[in-house]
């Protein structure tokens, strides 16, 4: 069973809760999504799971009200009785006004007892946003 345990990192402000729903109409497979935006930010960003064999296939994806550009960094951090492991992920976007954006998605094993961290910041001239989320297995 995949659960989200994490909150919001303190400098961001939630505006969606951790939802669940079915991915291709598999009822194993539940998608979780964990959305945060800075107050009044154009900027969104999301850390979207989705269970899969053996693990866990993580999405981190950027929305804006407006055009918006800047560099995005995706760090996950894995912890379990197989060992742990950390990945880094990061480069620039730049998105249209009204549109959503993947900018990353990695494949992740979670074994039994492993837990899940991930955090997407993005980074704008105009400041920056980040939401967390936490998985386990």
């Amino acid at each position: 069973m995949l659960k989200l345990i994490g909150t919001v990192a303190g400098a961001t402000i939630l505006i969606g809760c951790a939802t669940a729903s079915f991915a291709d109409g598999n009822a194993s497979a539940p998608t979780i999504t964990h959305t945060s935006a800075k107050a009044q930010s154009p900027l969104a960003c999301t850390i979207q799971a989705t269970k899969i064999r053996g693990g866990v296939r993580l999405e981190a994806l950027v929305a804006t009200q407006h055009k918006a550009a800047g560099t995005y960094q995706l760090q996950l951090t894995k912890a379990g009785p197989a060992g742990s492991s950390d990945i880094s992920q990061g480069g620039e976007f730049a998105v249209m006004s009204g549109t959503a954006s993947v900018l990353s998605g990695s494949e992740i094993s979670l074994e039994r007892g492993a837990k899940l961290m991930a955090k997407l910041t993005l980074t704008t001239p105009d400041g920056y946003i980040a939401c967390e989320a936490a998985f386990e297995a």
